[in-house]
């Protein structure tokens, strides 16, 4: 170990110590297996025969499965790295709205708050962005004018740094890069000299998304508006319904569409016994791009701050 050991538990699984920079390390028999838990460890806890619980120095919790010590159930934990490439607004703005969210501010709540200098608004904020900044994992937002090949370049960049920070211990071994693109239409440049048809360049450039998410190993959500039929939609909008959809759907895994009522027509929308209907609640929809069942989620929306949550899972 290359730091001082804060637990030590004998299971039946093996022998789990857990060391002050962040490590947790298992001997089995003639085996051993150990993980970064990306930032340092405070105290180590048994949890059944196989199971350990790790308190961090940010008082975040991590569960560990051994022998072969591998996370479970810490995603949000893993210190996944994020480049948002923001093509229609600043990079303050992306900053501003976690920070709000993270204090549940309401839009004119913080901006009163600001303006009047009232210090609990202003304390709330402060502290969520402070904490937002203690989290593991990095946010990147590039919001400077950008175009197909610019996003690839900054993804190799950004993924090759993840990996060196992984090889340093700087890094979870389960961090992830996810590559945002806010939106499709920012990322695609209409030659008419190369392409016939504007369809034509969507569908050159999603392709080589796609290739260089799977050379580069990255994730890759890309964002897109709904088209007119979409905004009618009953619900959650079908695939059909997205802004490029046809070219989208070629390459995508999966289609995520959301619903939520902001039209007067939408909010006072009922069903034939005079209850809220669809286009008055909100949704989430999840496919599969190329087959598979549909899981459709209705979620509510604090109309205070627009955040989003599972009224089903408080803690969601």
């Amino acid at each position: 170990m290359q730091a001082a050991p804060v637990g030590l538990r004998i299971l039946p699984a093996g022998i789990v110590v857990a060391d002050a920079r962040g490590r947790v390390h298992c001997w089995a028999g003639n085996t051993y297996h150990s993980a970064k838990s990306g930032g340092g460890i405070e105290r180590l806890c048994a949890l059944g025969e196989d199971r350990v619980v790790t308190l961090g120095d940010r008082q975040q919790l991590h569960l560990w499965r051994m022998p072969e010590v591998q996370a479970l159930g810490q995603d949000a934990q893993a210190g996944h790295h994020v480049l948002y490439c923001f093509g229609e607004g600043r990079r303050e703005d992306i900053t501003r709205e976690l920070s709000r969210l993270q204090a549940s501010l309401g839009y004119e709540e913080l901006r009163y708050g600001e303006e009047r200098r009232v210090p609990l608004v202003l304390d709330k904020y402060a502290r969520a962005a402070g904490d937002l900044a203690a989290l593991p994992g990095r946010l990147a937002v590039y919001d400077e004018e950008f175009d197909g090949q610019t996003v690839r370049d900054l993804a190799r960049r950004y993924r090759r740094a993840l990996s060196q920070a992984q090889a340093a211990g700087e890094a979870g071994e389960h961090a992830r890069l996810i590559v945002v693109i806010d939106n499709i239409d920012s990322a695609v440049t209409f030659d008419n000299k190369r392409f016939s048809r504007e369809d034509q360049a969507y569908e050159y450039e999603a392709k080589r998304f796609e290739q260089a998410a799977k050379r580069d190993s990255y994730h890759l959500a890309v964002l897109s508006q709904t088209n007119d039929e979409g905004r009618r939609r009953q619900g959650a909008p079908e695939k059909s319904d997205i802004a490029r959809a046809k070219v989208l759907m070629n390459r995508a895994a999966f289609v995520v569409t959301l619903h939520r009522p902001i039209t007067e027509a939408d909010r006072t929308q009922t069903d034939k016994d005079g209850e809220p209907g669809r286009r008055a609640r909100t949704w989430i929809a999840v496919r599969k791009a190329r087959g598979g069942r549909v899981d459709e989620l209705e979620f509510a929306t604090n109309p205070r701050t627009g955040q989003w949550f599972d009224p089903q899972q408080a803690a969601f």
